[in-house]
């Protein structure tokens, strides 16, 4: 399982994820939708590396 909780990510002022939370359990196939720069790409590479 994978389990994000109010995950925020800034680049200076400016805030690419802002309070991300989601569960997602094994084998689960998840797909992720938005515009441009709604931080789809972000989320992932955060989940993959997150920093504590």
């Amino acid at each position: 399982m994978l389990k994000l909780r109010q995950l925020t990510q800034r680049y200076g002022a400016r805030v690419a994820l802002n309070a991300l939370s989601v569960s997602i359990a094994r084998g689960s196939f998840v797909v992720l939708l938005g515009p441009n720069g709604a931080g789809k790409s972000r989320a992932c590479r955060s989940a993959r590396s997150p920093r504590v």
